[in-house]
């Protein structure tokens, strides 16, 4: 009959954020255009922006007399620092800490900054500077550890590392223990491949080598714990993924054979391309390997034989960390160093006579 049920008079104003006139209460009272739009939903008021949290971080670790992974000899009264790095790159001291008899620091914060930065004075006579790192969004730059953008909370297992140049590599430093040798393609074929890939682990130190903690690891991240055996000087262990289906191919080996507890090694070696790895109790990368495709380890990688090969480091201990300290093995040989390939000669041309 036209009669009026409702009405709302609003005023002529330009606006370019997204409101809308809407009741303060669903059907009754007054209007506010401070709701954001909720068409066909009840009205409500904008969600407000939560208060961000103040800075609070806190960082510790460990520094060691060494290379990266030796963690026999801490050092205590290391001056360790805590810097804030601005959005121009300019770095403000937060504070320091010296190591106690362990080799601990630990260091606090509620100072705001997009990246922090851990940083070690080295001490007279260990100029050699090397960090681990256990974080996510963290990384070591120049033997600094650097966290960029890390949320609030405690930060551990830092770790620094000061040597001396010539100083020994000892049990769980970067080629304290090599792999040497890798069978990732065996002769069978199928489904069931992936259990007869094995590899060598060898020892080149002159003492002993305890991997109680270790681990080899694929490209896909895929760790196998190795078993709690000493590795002693010069000896080799082979790790199989199946020590049945090893025993198929290589009856007898002179060196101990592990299995590993999944029964395979790994995600599964891949043919075409795969790398492996070693780590030591701290999680860091001992040595590596990567053959076909695959350039995690080494870029260009090792070639990749046919079926039924494997790649070996020759000599035993070559550790240059290029795909040169490697060839395709014809003959496979677990638990001990394979026979160098001999070339095959070239022929001589036979003489020929002139009458």
């Amino acid at each position: 009959n036209g009669q009026v049920v409702d009405q709302v008079a609003y005023p002529a104003v330009a606006r370019t954020d997204a409101r809308s006139w809407s009741r303060a209460v669903d059907g009754v009272g007054p209007w506010t255009d401070t709701y954001p739009p909720s068409p066909n939903a009840p009205n409500r008021p904008a969600t407000p922006t939560p208060t961000p949290l103040p800075a609070d971080f806190w960082f510790w670790g460990y520094v060691y007399r060494g290379y990266a992974g030796e963690t026999h000899t801490p050092l205590p009264g290391v001056r360790v620092e805590l810097l804030g790095r601005d959005a121009g790159g300019v770095e403000h001291f937060l504070g320091a800490y010296t190591t106690i008899h362990t080799g601990w620091f630990g260091l606090h914060t509620y100072a705001d900054f997009p990246i922090y930065v851990l940083r070690v004075a080295s001490p007279d006579g260990l100029p050699v500077k090397s960090a681990w790192v256990n974080a996510k969004g963290a990384h070591v730059e120049n033997g600094d550890i650097v966290y960029r953008h890390p949320p609030n909370g405690t930060y551990f297992n830092n770790a620094f590392f000061l040597a001396r140049p010539g100083d020994p590599v000892g049990p769980g430093g970067p080629g304290s223990v090599l792999i040497q040798e890798v069978q990732f393609d065996p002769p069978q074929r199928g489904g069931g491949e992936g259990a007869y890939e094995w590899l060598d682990l060898y020892n080149p130190l002159d003492r002993p080598v305890s991997l109680d903690g270790w681990a080899v690891m694929d490209a896909s991240g895929q760790r196998d714990s190795l078993p709690k055996i000493i590795l002693p000087p010069h000896g080799f262990v082979t790790i199989v993924a199946s020590e049945a289906a090893f025993r198929e191919n290589f009856p007898y080996v002179p060196g101990p054979v592990y299995s590993v507890a999944d029964g395979r090694i790994g995600n599964g070696l891949a043919n075409v391309g795969d790398a492996l790895f070693l780590l030591n109790p701290l999680g860091m990368r001992v040595d590596g390997v990567s053959w076909g495709k695959d350039t995690h380890a080494f870029s260009p990688p090792v070639p990749r034989g046919p079926a039924g090969t494997s790649i070996e480091r020759l000599p035993p201990g070559r550790d240059s960390d290029t795909a040169r300290d490697w060839i395709v093995q014809s003959v496979p040989a677990p638990g001990r160093a394979g026979a160098v390939p001999t070339p095959t000669p070239t022929p001589s041309p036979s003489p020929t006579f002139t009458p």
